[in-house]
C-alpha cells in the first residue's frame, strides 16, 4: 500500500508537471501569438502610414507641379503682355516719328519763308509759341517735362532745346540765332554742362528725352 501510494504520488506529480509544462507551453504559445499579432498590427500600421505618406508626397508633388505650371503660364502671359506693350510702344513711337517728320516738313518751309530781304530769319513770339506747342504735341509735353527735370533752364534755352529736339540742321539753327555754326556747337556744350549731361552728346540726350 505504501509503494502504491508512492507510485500514485509519483504519477500525480508527473501529471501535474505535464499539466504545468502544457500550461507553460500554452502561455508561451499565447504570448508568441499575441506578440506576432502585435507585430503584424504594427507592420500593418507602418504600411498604412507609409502608403499615406506616399500618397501625401504624390499629392504635394502634384500640387507643386500645378503651381509651377501656373507660374510658368503666368510668366508666359506676362511676357506676352510685355511684348504687346513693347509693340504698342514701338507703334506709338513710329507714329510719333511719322508725325514728327510731317511736322518738320511743314515747319521748315514755314521758317524759311520768314527770311527777310537780307536772308536773315526773325521769328516772332507767336511763331516761337507754335514751335513749342508742336514739340509738346509731338513729344508728349517735351517742354513741360524738361522744365520739371531742369528748372534752371531759361525760356530761351527751352526754345533752343525744342529746335534741337525737332532735329533742325545746324545751318538753320545758325540762321535762326544769327551766329556761326561753331557758336551753335558751343551753345550746346554750355547747355550740356548746365544740365549735367554725361555719357552722351547734347543732341543724343535731347533726342532720347
Amino acid at each position: 500500500m505504501h509503494e502504491y501510494k508512492l507510485q500514485r504520488e509519483r504519477a500525480n506529480k508527473a501529471e501535474m508537471q505535464a499539466a504545468h509544462h502544457k500550461l507553460v507551453f500554452y502561455r508561451i504559445a499565447v504570448t508568441l501569438g499575441v506578440v506576432i499579432l502585435i507585430l503584424l498590427l504594427l507592420l500593418h500600421r507602418i504600411r498604412v502610414h507609409k502608403q499615406k505618406l506616399t500618397e501625401e508626397l504624390k499629392a504635394t508633388q502634384w500640387m507643386r507641379m500645378e503651381e509651377t505650371l501656373k507660374r510658368k503660364e503666368a510668366e508666359v502671359a506676362l511676357a506676352h503682355e510685355q511684348e504687346k506693350l513693347k509693340q504698342q510702344e514701338i507703334d506709338r513711337l513710329n507714329k510719333s516719328v511719322a508725325y514728327y517728320r510731317q511736322l518738320n516738313a511743314i515747319t521748315l518751309p514755314s521758317l524759311l519763308r520768314k527770311r527777310n530781304s537780307q536772308g536773315a530769319l526773325h521769328l516772332t513770339e507767336e511763331e516761337w509759341d507754335i514751335i513749342q506747342q508742336n514739340a509738346d504735341t509731338c513729344f508728349e509735353g517735351f517742354t513741360r517735362r524738361l522744365k520739371e527735370c531742369y528748372p534752371q533752364l531759361t525760356e530761351e534755352e527751352l526754345r533752343f532745346c525744342c529746335l534741337v529736339k525737332m532735329d533742325l540742321p545746324m545751318s538753320l539753327l545758325s540762321e535762326i540765332y544769327h551766329i556761326a555754326k561753331g557758336s551753335i556747337s558751343r551753345r550746346k556744350m554750355r547747355l550740356k554742362e548746365k544740365m549735367h549731361i554725361e555719357n552722351s552728346s547734347f543732341d543724343e540726350f535731347i533726342t532720347a528725352f
